[in-house]
């Protein structure tokens, strides 16, 4: 589906659970669980992902963004603790953060190509679910801009197959094929993995706010 679909998706989904009922305290509340969450998520998936399947990132600037995500969201705490009112400006202005720092994480780990791209459509969940209509079309346009930027600059994933260039001169051309083919299954099984986390993940999501 494209964006513009799914945000119409979304659009639906916000109406099921009503901003007035909510107030912007909450909805800032829920912001920073849900980045607790998503802080979980990035860590899980960064271990299995280096010590499960092998795949070498650039984990000190990983583990950079997920420190500055870490910041913000301690800032969160501190500041859903004061009496100060809570704008919907504010809001959003976190949640452009958020997409920020994804941009970053994704931009390290293959850009367009990473199968857990699919992390841009949670901030404009979050935004169509907590902030008037105008405020999610600001985040369509930010999303997919980024999303565009990402196809074109990226940090490639590195081969998943074992590195064999020291063979290289020696192997027969069956065993390049073979080498290949493996190198091939283990990209299309993290995608597979990578989607089906995502609808996991996503389908959990929806099913909480509902």
């Amino acid at each position: 589906l494209s964006v513009i679909s799914q945000f119409r998706y979304l659009m639906m989904l916000s109406h099921i659970l009503p901003k007035a009922e909510i107030s912007i305290r909450e909805n800032l509340k829920w912001l920073y669980i849900l980045r607790n969450l998503m802080l979980f998520t990035v860590m899980i998936t960064v271990f299995v992902v280096v010590n499960m399947m092998g795949v070498a990132l650039p984990e000190n600037q990983i583990w950079l963004g997920i420190f500055a995500i870490s910041i913000l969201n301690l800032y969160t705490w501190l500041r859903l603790r004061t009496k100060e009112e809570v704008t919907e400006h504010e809001i959003f202005s976190q949640i452009c953060m958020d997409v920020l720092a994804l941009a970053y994480l994704l931009y390290l780990t293959g850009g367009a190509s990473n199968p857990i791209i699919w992390v841009f459509l949670l901030p404009l969940i979050v935004t169509a679910i907590m902030l008037p209509q105008a405020y999610a079309w600001n985040m369509v346009i930010i999303t997919s801009c980024i999303y565009t930027i990402l196809i074109a600059y990226n940090i490639p994933l590195p081969a998943l197959a074992p590195k064999m260039e020291h063979h290289s001169m020696s192997m027969t051309p069956e065993m390049s094929l073979q080498l290949q083919l493996i190198e091939d299954r283990r990209h299309f099984n993290l995608h597979v993995f990578g989607m089906w986390f995502g609808f996991v993940f996503s389908a959990g999501l929806v099913a909480f706010f509902v």
